[in-house]
């Protein structure tokens, strides 16, 4: 691995991490979250693509994004509404 390549990943680490704290942090705000959960996911991504794997382009992890954000979005109005008929 090339010294380049080896301190892209290095940063991608770094920032990874801090991601990460702030997540496990008290975020009251959901589209503070939102953003730092999709930050992560795009940190991710970049790291594997510098390992050589196959990673999405930025468009097809914000729509794959998007779509599980609404999904997961169906589940709780399923969830909110009554668990049996009255």
């Amino acid at each position: 691995m090339d010294a380049q390549i080896h301190r892209q990943l290095a940063n991608l680490e770094v920032a990874e991490m801090a991601l990460r704290q702030n997540l496990h942090g008290h975020v009251q705000d959901a589209t503070t979250r939102a953003h730092l959960e999709r930050a992560l996911a795009h940190v991710r991504e970049a790291s594997l693509s510098e390992e050589g794997a196959n990673a999405r382009s930025v468009n097809q992890l914000v729509r794959e994004l998007t779509g599980m954000e609404r999904f997961f979005e169906s589940l709780q109005t399923q969830t909110d509404g009554p668990l049996r008929p009255s």
